[in-house]
């Protein structure tokens, strides 16, 4: 674990590597204590708060201020609680959810010398667990998010796109979900 200074500072220095022109995509993995929208700096008290803001690595790593990874996936992974309810619970057979599809909302913009650049574009976040509860991993082998999404890519990351392997990683996940997963 590092203070906070020093995770912002390393995602500052990462998005300014060299190499981001030449790769095709990135990784960014960040383990920690956390809580709702952050993680924790080893310096963390409830007095005083060290607190790395996660919507930091999507400033840093955008269009504006990191160029080099426009119109490139960007795979972030976090491993840290977002709060301290339990991640699951108990459901009786043919409970189902809505898919009703929304509208987008889209429209078109035309302005000369000027065109819009989605921030989110090619972001994908895995958070090793939902809003509000915390995040388990096994005392022996870790995370189930890192290990799962390791596994998925060490199978398939030679022959499938990057759609394919997250709608694989998250078929594997949720055919692996149980209390320690939340």
């Amino acid at each position: 674990m590092r203070r906070v200074e020093e995770i912002d500072a390393a995602v500052i220095e990462f998005s300014k590597h060299k190499k981001l022109k030449e790769t095709d995509s990135v990784v960014v993995v960040i383990m920690s204590h956390g809580k709702l929208g952050a993680v924790l700096g080893v310096k963390w008290k409830k007095d005083k708060p060290d607190e790395f803001c996660i919507n930091n690595i999507y400033h840093h790593l955008g269009p504006e201020r990191c160029p080099a990874l426009l119109d490139k996936p960007k795979i972030i992974l976090i491993q840290a609680c977002r709060g301290e309810k339990r991640g699951s619970v108990l459901v009786k057979d043919g409970l189902s959810c809505d898919d009703a599809s929304h509208n987008t909302g889209h429209e078109e913009f035309e302005e000369d010398g000027v065109r819009y650049v989605n921030k989110g574009k090619y972001v994908l976040a895995l958070l090793s667990c939902t809003p509000d509860t915390v995040s388990y991993r096994q005392t022996d082998c870790g995370s189930l998010l890192i290990q799962y999404f390791v596994e998925v890519l060490n199978t398939s990351a030679h022959m499938d796109d990057i759609e394919e392997l997250f709608r694989k990683f998250e078929t594997y996940r949720s055919c692996n979900v149980s209390r320690t997963f939340p």
